[in-house]
């Protein structure tokens, strides 16, 4: 069960009115944390706030990683030319990255 992503919040992320989806949403939620938790090596509880919270910046690419898996569910796409948006997911989450430079 996702700790910082909430159903709701990611529904309306999405603009997603119905429930049909709700258990595919909740399954993406747990990936996305663990997958976050894993690209930046820091266990995401190390970045709580006094209220529980994890960063801003940090949640709100959570909520486009979520997006992204929502919307394209295969590894490839025809016939649609895709661009990846500048200082999306990648900018948002690398303040909490453990850069090592060799």
């Amino acid at each position: 069960m996702a700790t910082y992503l909430v159903l709701e919040d990611i529904k309306a992320h999405l603009n997603v009115d119905f429930d049909d989806d709700d258990d595919y949403i909740s399954s993406l939620m747990d990936m996305v944390e663990n997958a976050v938790a894993i690209e930046i090596e820091t266990d995401l509880a190390d970045l709580e706030d006094e209220a529980d919270m994890i960063p801003l910046r940090l949640l709100h690419g959570m909520f486009l990683l979520v997006g992204h898996f929502y919307l394209i569910r295969e590894p490839v796409s025809i016939g649609v030319s895709v661009t990846e948006i500048p200082l999306a997911f990648k900018f948002l989450i690398a303040p909490f990255k453990n850069w090592i430079i060799s």
